[in-house]
């Protein structure tokens, strides 16, 4: 069996009151009983559409799946992967690289693992595959959230 070693668990105060509990590898939202580790990993399949090309939303002139929509795939993996957690999370940052072009049709496999954990924000490595050629890979921050105090604030 292998041994996880953890960091000492520390006890932080969010701004609305709730209680989370987190180390360089975990975070546990005791209001509401999720958890995420570090190593968590989620997948998405995808075909795709000729609605997600360069030329069809505006990044480029070309027929070829769209950086945009590659992006939206990355967060969307990632978002998942947290929600299906009890974590309700906004995107933050991303950083990537587009390595590969592919047509409309083309079978993908989004996926993401889990990396780092401070306080809420969770880091993610995120990749776009075709079998075993990858199409764009990089990592992806989202942060832990409250929705309706997230909305209130925007009213």
């Amino acid at each position: 069996v292998k041994e996880q070693k953890r960091k000492k668990t520390r006890k932080r105060k969010d701004s609305n009151n709730s209680d989370y509990f987190n180390a360089s590898n975990l975070i546990f939202c005791k209001q509401e009983q999720v958890f995420m580790e570090t190593g968590t990993r989620y997948k998405i399949e995808h075909i795709v559409q000729t609605n997600e090309t360069a030329d069809i939303l505006g990044s480029g002139g070309l027929g070829v799946y769209a950086t945009p929509a590659m992006i939206c795939l990355m967060e969307k993996t990632a978002y998942e992967c947290a929600f299906n957690q009890g974590l309700p999370t906004v995107g933050t940052r991303l950083e990537i690289s587009h390595l590969k072009a592919c047509l409309p049709g083309k079978a993908l496999t989004a996926e993401c693992e889990l990396i780092e954990v401070e306080g809420r924000r969770l880091s993610f490595n995120v990749k776009v595959v075709s079998g075993d050629e990858i199409i764009g890979e990089g990592r992806h921050d989202r942060f832990v959230i409250d929705p309706e105090r997230f909305m209130s604030k925007l009213k």
